[in-house]
């Protein structure tokens, strides 16, 4: 089990910097999201050679709720993806632009 934690401290340290910002992880409802501090903004990491990208994108709006939910997804020797519903892609970047004047 010592890889496996040392795995996931890898990633998020590797959301971190792609990201620009601290990450902690947290468990919610047996998955794993991500706590940052852009308001209104939840983020889901999956690892998997194929994701059921609806799948985790159901479960990632329940995890979310009301928050816009973005699932970072990456498979093995790939780079890091996100995926969020166009509908929340305009309020999403407001965010991330709103955050970066702050910060």
């Amino acid at each position: 089990m010592p890889d496996s934690r040392n795995k996931k401290l890898q990633e998020l340290a590797e959301i971190r910097r792609l990201l620009g910002i601290p990450a902690k992880r947290k468990r919610s409802l047996g998955s794993l999201g991500i706590i940052t501090d852009i308001p209104g903004v939840q983020f889901a990491l999956r690892r998997t050679r194929m994701l059921r990208i609806y799948h985790a994108m159901n479960q990632a709006r329940r995890d979310a709720h009301p928050r816009i939910p973005v699932v970072l997804y990456r498979a093995d020797g790939r780079e890091w993806l996100a995926i969020v519903p166009l509908e929340d892609l305009v309020a999403l970047a407001e965010r991330l632009v709103m955050f970066a004047e702050v910060c």
